[in-house]
């Protein structure tokens, strides 16, 4: 009789873990089919817009960061906005990522009302301001780029080397790859796997950051001028009139002043405080290393 009521609290108790079982296993697969679902109605979009293309491309990636900036400011052009009147020298605007690229270019369009044109296709620049991207011609004044070595550098007559210090050129494309052209990264995106994520983006940036600078320093045969960011934001009044001398250009006095008015443009990365632990003693004097070797070099060419 014990032996019976033994067998029967054994048979209760399997009951009791296989009915647990089931019901975690649904509850599991509820979730699982909700989250397919989502992710199929994702994917059907995407494809759809591939087969039955009803949505222009500039329409698709409003729904990431243009649709962020969509009520942007509209941007007041000190000249109306053209290619040159005939083609022209064949002009660098070379920087490391994060440098100050595009608030240099325009500033540059503010100023002569010439677009400037890129070696890439920024769709939301595109969009917002610099209509001559992927143009890279002597129809415009200048072109941007981040790539350096043999072929990077063999179309172009002269070129405007804009150097901007490693820690903050870092900083800033990590900021952009995770939050936009003006946005910033979140601080889970530092804490990644431990920070291992932000220090391999650190050691591998500030390693190309002095490869391209020295590259474009040392390597380009024709006329070069070098700006650093830090007297652009400063002085920004000489070193523009400096570039423009370089680009054989000639504003008038009331030209200069409306860009000095809206110098600022809408593409410029509010100032955010940095976290002293951000660089950790290894980085820091890893990427300071860096930096003197280029601004040395960059000094003994003046």
């Amino acid at each position: 009789m014990i032996l019976d009521l033994r067998v029967k609290l054994f048979c209760l108790g399997l009951c009791c873990i296989f009915y647990i079982m089931v019901s975690c296993l649904l509850t599991v697969t509820k979730m699982d089919a909700r989250l397919l679902e989502r992710r199929q109605d994702q994917t059907e979009f995407i494809l759809s817009n591939h087969r039955h293309p009803t949505h222009s491309l500039t329409d698709i990636l409003d729904n990431s960061e243009t649709m962020r900036r969509r009520k942007a400011p509209k941007i007041n052009w000190c000249k109306p906005l053209g290619l040159k009147t005939s083609p022209g020298p064949l002009v660098a605007l070379a920087s490391f990522p994060g440098s100050g690229n595009t608030w240099l270019r325009y500033l540059i369009q503010q100023a002569t009302g010439i677009l400037t044109g890129s070696v890439y296709r920024d769709y939301a620049l595109l969009k917002n301001g610099f209509p001559a991207e992927s143009i890279s011609n002597g129809s415009v004044i200048a072109v941007k780029t981040h790539e350096y070595g043999s072929q990077a550098r063999k179309d172009f007559d002269k070129a405007i080397l804009l150097v901007r210090d490693p820690f903050s050129s870092v900083l800033a494309e990590f900021n952009r790859r995770w939050g936009g052209h003006i946005g910033h990264a979140n601080n889970a995106k530092f804490r990644r796997e431990n920070g291992k994520v932000w220090r391999d983006f650190v050691l591998t940036k500030g390693e190309a950051w002095e490869t391209m600078n020295l590259d474009w320093a040392l390597n380009f045969k024709g006329p070069r001028l070098v700006v650093f960011y830090w007297q652009l934001c400063k002085n920004t009044e000489e070193e523009l009139k400096r570039i423009l001398e370089f680009l054989e250009i000639q504003i008038s006095d009331e030209t200069l002043q409306c860009v000095m008015e809206s110098k600022e443009g809408i593409y410029r990365r509010p100032k955010k405080p940095r976290s002293p632990d951000l660089f950790d003693p290894d980085l820091t004097n890893y990427l300071k290393l860096k930096q003197k070797k280029v601004f040395r070099t960059l000094r003994n060419l003046s």
